[in-house]
């Protein structure tokens, strides 16, 4: 089957600081796409991704990618802010198409059958991990197993009623899936924001699923949302950063797990990051850090870590469960 992975024209750049640049500074390649096209691939299906959130193409221009490609199944992504804009394309595509149109991401996870419920031309939505997801819900399209079977995903039925089957299992064991697959992006669309960075070209990795600490009240990643912390070993991320990242002349990645920093996990992949001479980045949690994990890192090419202060106030940390002092 050949599917058409889009994310939404949303102008990130320009809807918080008025940019009107063609290309939008800030956007990174989508990490969970490509680890859907891998998987997709792996059972034998061809995947195109049409990146509108990072280069703004309009709604024609999105349609007629898809129809240049023969899309036989159209996958769209969205957070909150960008769901609107994706409703509005799928309406727009369900006008001129008949391909079956699922959407997800962390939008469909926070708010599930609403989805379906305010965009009525989606005709199935996937919640929670879409790797072996997206897989069986292509396989149902193609008459092999029942829409009912497929874990994980909300669906119209020929009635037109909603039907939510049962969730799916978090993949407890990341080492399990398949690289991204990065060898579909268009590198030369991604721009990260200035002082974010030292080298060009400059990527983006993740390493772990959920938070470890997973408490601050405001965050995705607490409460009811949340999903159970998991995380690749090191040796997965540096064959990852072997074969997929060095190879596109990367110079600098940018992890964005939650909380990079974590005492043993660190030991093992410093000592095994030196021989790629990249500099990187990461977020970290001010009470997890100590002097001679930095100085770890450091020997390794990261040069910043990134520390969510979300206040000076400690009655304000204290409400949002920050459990750290001002």
């Amino acid at each position: 089957m050949k599917i058409t992975f889009i994310t939404p024209p949303y102008d990130n750049t320009g809807s918080g600081k008025g940019s009107k640049a063609k290309i939008n500074y800030g956007n990174f390649p989508p990490l969970g796409i490509l680890y859907l096209v891998s998987a997709l691939r792996k059972h034998g299906h061809e995947c195109r991704l049409i990146d509108a959130s990072s280069i703004s193409l309009n709604h024609q221009e999105i349609l007629e990618q898809v129809e240049e490609f023969d899309t036989e199944l159209i996958g769209i992504s969205t957070m909150t802010p960008s769901a609107p804009l994706a409703y509005e394309l799928v309406g727009f595509l369900k006008k001129h198409l008949s391909t079956p149109i699922i959407v997800g991401g962390v939008h469909c996870n926070a708010v599930k059958t609403r989805v379906l419920e305010e965009s009525p031309g989606t005709d199935a939505i996937c919640i929670g991990e879409g790797e072996h997801t997206i897989v069986d819900y292509v396989a149902a399209l193609q008459g092999d197993m029942p829409m009912e079977e497929v874990e994980g995903i909300c669906f119209r039925d020929g009635d037109g009623n909603i039907v939510v089957n049962p969730s799916r299992p978090l993949i407890m064991d990341l080492d399990t899936l398949e690289f991204p697959a990065r060898d579909i992006l268009d590198d030369s669309i991604y721009r990260p924001l200035p002082g974010s960075f030292k080298r060009s070209p400059v990527t983006s990795m993740i390493t772990s699923r959920g938070c470890p600490y997973g408490n601050c009240t405001f965050c995705f990643e607490a409460g009811n949302h949340a999903f159970k912390f998991r995380r690749h070993s090191p040796e997965y991320v540096i064959r990852e950063i072997e074969e997929t990242i060095v190879p596109k002349g990367i110079r600098e990645l940018h992890f964005w797990d939650d909380i990079f920093i974590n005492k043993k996990w660190i030991e093992s992949f410093t000592d095994k990051m030196k021989k790629f001479g990249l500099t990187w980045s990461c977020y970290g949690w001010p009470t997890y850090v100590k002097k001679e994990m930095l100085e770890q890192i450091a020997s390794s090419g990261c040069w910043a870590v990134f520390y969510g202060f979300e206040s000076g106030d400690q009655k304000l940390l204290d409400l949002i469960d920050k459990r750290m002092t001002h």
